[in-house]
């Protein structure tokens, strides 16, 4: 998307003002200038934006002048000015609405994937970046880890304390999460006080140090607070990464096992509960 974004305006550059001035000038063909034109502004701000596919537009209208300079025999009383100033309009407010759409439908689209409270990933913002990073580490033959992670004794705070302190708690350990991990690993709120974190090309080595990183930044923030909650982390780690809720269901019976031994605490598995390296911190 992000070499789209690049290319496809300058190609428009290029294209717009070449068919304003070849077809809308030099043919006498003005209507057919625009529509051609005027679908190519528009894909570019869908893609790039309003003000790229506005500098197509005004690149579009320079083109009808073109000709003059370059060709012998054209001259200014050969451009249908008219035409050039209605299709220029009809370039631009293209170019708005085509914009809009794109930035409304981008909103929507975010607004499905994303936890109104948090703001991580919701549930199936996570589920589908984990099938993304499966499918790509499974292809290069690359190892993945899922943890899972889960408040203790967190619907006694929330009881206690109140629903917003609850809800407090949750955007802290959610702000805990999304910091602690790399800019390509991912955090998700599967929803209540249940959260995930995807690690791509992640070792057991490195998926334990990592899981022991967000237990022990966890611990501190609560520590801060005076939260009496604790986290239980159950992290699965695949060697070759399969069906998204399967993977799941292994690091949820991960932290399971971390909550049944103490709780507080990280339990790291390999490939299939039961097949576990133990716990450890």
């Amino acid at each position: 998307m992000t070499a789209t974004r690049l290319i496809l305006p300058a190609f428009g550059i290029v294209l717009a003002p070449a068919c304003s001035g070849l077809v809308g000038t030099v043919a006498g063909a003005p209507l057919a200038a625009v529509a051609v034109a005027a679908p190519l502004t528009c894909a570019v701000a869908w893609v790039a934006g309003r003000w790229a596919g506005m500098g197509v537009a005004a690149a579009s209208a320079c083109g009808w002048y073109l000709p003059v300079f370059f060709l012998s025999g054209i001259g200014l009383s050969d451009v249908d000015h008219s035409s050039m100033l209605l299709g220029t309009g009809i370039q631009i407010a293209f170019a708005l609405l085509t914009a809009r759409w794109s930035d409304t439908l981008h909103a929507a689209t975010v607004a499905a994937e994303v936890d109104p409270l948090t703001g991580l990933l919701n549930r199936r913002g996570i589920v589908a970046r984990l099938e993304m990073e499966s499918n790509r580490c499974r292809r290069g033959g690359r190892s993945l880890a899922v943890a899972f992670v889960d408040c203790d004794h967190f619907k006694a705070f929330n009881d206690s304390r109140g629903h917003a302190a609850g809800d407090r708690l949750l955007c802290v350990a959610a702000e805990r999460l999304s910091s602690g991990i790399r800019n390509y690993d991912a955090a998700g709120r599967l929803g209540g006080d249940e959260f995930v974190v995807v690690f791509p090309e992640c070792s057991e080595a490195d998926a334990r140090a990592a899981g022991a990183r967000l237990l022990d930044s966890l611990r501190t923030a609560m520590h801060e607070r005076g939260w009496p909650v604790t986290f239980s982390i159950g992290v699965a780690v695949f060697g070759t990464p399969g069906d998204a809720q399967e993977m799941l269901s292994c690091a949820d019976a991960a932290m399971y096992e971390a909550k049944h031994s103490g709780k507080d605490r990280l339990c790291v598995q390999v490939g299939v509960p039961g097949e576990k390296s133990g716990p450890g911190e």
